[in-house]
């Protein structure tokens, strides 16, 4: 019954929501990235059946260094940590493919983007910018002695970066995203 009326609710939900983030002063620099969300452990994978019909596949978690079922939340959020907007994908898209999609409500107010090192590659960059305005910047993936501006830049996106780290760990803990009990 509970979940009845919450789905019934959800136009609302989305509402106040975009409300809320009409009321928050909006930042130009906005900083995404994703995180797994597990609906059944990788043992009990092959015999679950519920959320197949609902999108869920196998996806690769890099950070983790493990295969789960289940999905990805696409996270965008502003410098103080505020999640702005999500997206819920399955979890073998690319990190990159929903990004468009996923800024395109709110590019009228973004100039920066910060991504990490899963947002690289100059034709993605060249694409995002063409079709939305706002300048990607993500973290390079080489490991070689930078230049001074360079890592002055790589320390700047690193420390930005954190926050929405920090948010997502939360929605980890709070809400336990990543527990499954199947």
């Amino acid at each position: 019954r509970f979940n009845r009326i919450r789905r019934n609710l959800q136009a609302v939900i989305n509402a106040i929501r975009k409300e809320i983030n009409r009321l928050i002063q909006p930042s130009k620099t906005q900083i995404v990235d994703s995180l797994p969300l597990p609906v059944c452990k990788f043992g009990r994978a092959a015999f679950h059946k519920t959320f197949r019909c609902y999108g869920a596949v196998y996806g690769r978690c890099p950070s983790k260094k493990e295969t789960y079922l289940g999905y990805k939340i696409h996270l965008l959020c502003n410098t103080d940590g505020y999640p702005y907007d999500f997206l819920l994908t399955p979890s073998n898209i690319d990190d990159r493919a929903p990004v468009i999609e996923l800024i395109k409500e709110h590019d009228c107010l973004l100039e920066y983007l910060l991504a990490d090192k899963g947002y690289t590659g100059v034709d993605f960059r060249n694409k995002v910018e063409r079709k939305t305005g706002v300048s990607l910047l993500p973290l390079p993936k080489s490991q070689t002695i930078q230049p001074k501006e360079l890592k002055n830049f790589r320390q700047f996106v690193f420390k930005k970066r954190r926050r929405i780290e920090t948010t997502g760990s939360q929605l980890v803990d709070q809400l336990n995203l990543q527990r499954v009990r199947a």
